[in-house]
């Protein structure tokens, strides 16, 4: 890989975290710049296996893992690693670290779009009393309001009547846009919903001169994104430390 090409690779990076770290937690979160990486740290504990610190790291050679570990006192605690390879994941193996998740990080040229019309049927929550609602649909306080209202962050969804089946979460990250929580009800998949989402976040986009929308494809979504023109060659593996 050339300057050029490294450069914008840890861009891509750089960007992706500074929008993802937004929307996660209802308290403030600290990002720190290390050599071959970026930690998060959360003042209240996030996702289904709790944790308070994220460590996004694209060359594990700079990065100075024992003593990221010491700073938090081995706490319960996640890494990201970026084009993993064997040697690395057998470092990771021997120090008890748990793979969790594999995923793409994909991006998107606004730039390169043909102007999009929006999708008037696609919401956004803009209120206390919709984030009520919202919350109540998900079964959990997953939008805080005034995160949400502080942080240019933006809930798209779909609803039928008064239940909400499809919806996507968009970050404001300087001049790129962060796409996350890309889901739709069982009940109602295969209808086209998360792309009408998508469209809509598109051309929000391109309305606000984005250059950039940039995402973590899972296995399942990876179809839909390469289809609406998203391109990848950053593989993302997800890694939980033993608590």
């Amino acid at each position: 890989m050339d300057n050029n090409s490294y450069n914008n690779f840890v861009d891509a990076i750089h960007h992706f975290v500074s929008g993802w770290s937004k929307s996660r937690t209802k308290g403030e979160v600290l990002l720190t710049h290390e050599s071959g990486g970026v930690i998060c740290s959360f003042d209240t504990p996030i996702g289904s296996v709790k944790r308070k610190h994220e460590a996004f790291i694209w060359n594990l050679s700079e990065f100075d893992l024992q003593s990221f570990k010491a700073s938090i006192n081995d706490e319960q605690h996640f890494i990201t690693l970026f084009n993993l390879d064997m040697s690395v994941q057998q470092e990771l193996d021997q120090q008890q670290y748990l793979p969790v998740t594999e995923e793409l990080l994909m991006s998107l040229d606004v730039s390169q779009l043909p102007d999009l019309l929006p999708q008037h049927e696609v919401k956004v929550l803009s209120n206390k009393d919709e984030v009520v609602w919202f919350n109540a649909q998900r079964g959990e306080d997953v939008v805080c309001l005034e995160r949400f209202n502080k942080n240019d962050v933006a809930m798209y969804y779909l609803c039928d009547g008064q239940n909400l089946i499809s919806w996507a979460r968009a970050i404001s990250a300087g001049s790129d846009m962060v796409v996350d929580d890309v889901q739709t009800n069982p009940s109602y998949r295969r209808q086209g919903l998360s792309k009408r989402i998508m469209n809509h976040i598109i051309y929000d986009a391109q309305k606000a001169d984005c250059q950039h929308i940039r995402l973590a494809a899972s296995v399942l979504g990876q179809k839909l994104y390469y289809h609406l023109g998203f391109q990848s060659d950053i593989e993302m593996s997800v890694f939980s430390s033993v608590s």
